[in-house]
């Protein structure tokens, strides 16, 4: 280390050293905090104290073998340049290992009247992500990650500079692995429950969360990332498949440390008798981001299929009723049919019945001319002269009666 009395001291050299705590170069921007708040918060709302005062500007650069940034952040092997003067700190050419990936960047911080000023660039390379869906609000999301974000912002307390972050970047992934968002779930889920018998949201819900507890394969994907009033978001990330479209997108307010994801998932083909927009089903991941709640939300979907069950429920009643007319019809005809049958069939017996008598009447009245003419040859033989009493002779012989029965004749 120099000092270079030629500009007022100006203090100039390297800096090698084991593990370094960022929270010991706070004072010189940020000032002692004075707010003791209970329970502790994450970001206080106190205005900043007054910054410690830099004696001798200067610039390090430093090379230690870590550096602490907060809580579970943790730059291994950093190197960087440390330029500082009166309220102003800049941390230039950074570069480290961050979990399993190479960070640069650089970053300003400003002290005046307003607050504290940050202005930060920040890239990652090869870095593996192992977290919450980030692109789909599912389960968890496994890749390599290339990222960069600008950012900035001006505040006179913690809460108030954090509030303020604004800043753009993207994100690329590669190999990436999507848990709880398998392909074809939603088809599955639809052929599974156009029966309106087994159609209930409990019912699809489950079977929509069975369907998607396989892996969604990303060979490449890239979004945007922005960071607006304190609230960093990813996405719209679009994914699209042979069997569905899925967009999802990812929000995590960095006041208080929740998180917010939504994600999209729509069939490219429908079910037959499918009216109206197309098959979707959203879920959606809030809470916590140390332990967020993952949600089904199946309205559409359960919406599209009971219309389908419906109408289908509906055709059936009607293909029924339209049997029972058939039926009905038919019976009606085989009952007029009989009943003419057994018309035709007593007609017969009445017209037999009536020949029988005609016949028998008939026979009676062949029978009674027989014995007519009976009792009238008798009468004629009885009445006639005897020849004894007439001497001998003979009576004279006559013509015969006509006596054959007018039937005959």
């Amino acid at each position: 280390i120099a000092f270079n009395l030629a500009e007022f001291g100006r203090v100039s050299g390297q800096l090698r050293t084991g593990a370094l705590d960022a929270g010991a170069f706070a004072p010189l921007i940020f000032g002692e905090s004075r707010e003791q708040a209970n329970p502790p918060v994450m970001w206080g709302r106190a205005p900043f104290g007054p910054a410690a005062g830099v004696t001798l500007p200067g610039d390090l650069w430093i090379e230690a073998d870590a550096l602490n940034l907060s809580d579970g952040i943790r730059l291994r092997q950093p190197k960087f340049v440390l330029r500082f003067d009166q309220g102003l700190i800049f941390l230039e050419h950074v570069a480290g290992q961050w979990m399993d990936g190479a960070l640069t960047g650089q970053a300003t911080l400003r002290r005046s009247a307003q607050g504290v000023s940050l202005t930060a660039r920040v890239s990652v390379d090869g870095m593996t992500v192992d977290g919450p869906g980030l692109a789909t609000a599912s389960g968890r999301l496994r890749g390599r990650a290339t990222a960069s974000l600008d950012v900035s912002a001006t505040g006179e307390s913690p809460l108030a500079l954090v509030s303020a972050l604004s800043g753009t970047g993207r994100i690329a992934l590669e190999r990436a692995e999507v848990e709880g968002l398998a392909q074809g779930a939603l088809d599955e889920v639809m052929a599974q429950h156009l029966d309106l018998p087994t159609l209930t949201r409990e019912g699809l819900t489950a079977s929509l969360r069975q369907k998607l507890s396989g892996t969604l394969a990303l060979p490449v994907a890239e979004f945007p990332m922005s960071v607006a009033a304190g609230v960093w978001r990813a996405g719209p990330i679009r994914i699209a498949t042979p069997r569905e479209e899925i967009t999802g997108a990812l929000a995590v307010d960095l006041r208080d440390m929740t998180m917010q994801g939504r994600t999209s998932v729509v069939a490219r083909m429908q079910p037959p008798g499918w009216s109206g927009p197309p098959a979707m089903a959203e879920i959606t991941l809030r809470g916590p981001v140390a332990a967020p709640v993952r949600e089904i939300d199946i309205s559409s979907l359960a919406n599209g299929l009971t219309a389908i069950a419906i109408q289908r429920e509906t055709e059936r009643i009607e293909a029924l009723e339209q049997d029972q007319r058939e039926r009905s019809f038919h019976n009606r005809r085989l009952r007029a049919a009989e009943e003419q049958r057994k018309a035709e069939e007593e007609e017969r017996r009445r017209r037999e019945a009536a020949a029988r008598t005609a016949e028998e009447q008939r026979r009676r009245d062949e029978q009674a001319q027989r014995l007519d003419l009976q009792q009238r040859i008798e009468e004629i033989i009885r009445t006639a002269p005897n020849p004894a009493s007439t001497g001998g002779v003979p009576p004279p012989v006559r013509a015969p009666l006509p006596i054959t029965p007018p039937l005959i004749r």
